[in-house]
């Protein structure tokens, strides 16, 4: 599954997903790590 915005995380959250494995490719790129890390704790 791909991720590509905040609201896909939070539509598994509220479906009860517990914990996923988010996969980066080289460079290893994590903007968009960071912005899921960012509105997961907010």
């Amino acid at each position: 599954m791909s991720v590509r915005t905040e609201k896909d995380v939070e539509k598994w959250l509220e479906a009860g997903l517990q914990h996923f494995v988010l996969r980066l490719a080289k460079p290893f790129d994590t903007r968009l790590l960071e912005r899921i890390l960012k509105a997961a704790r907010a």
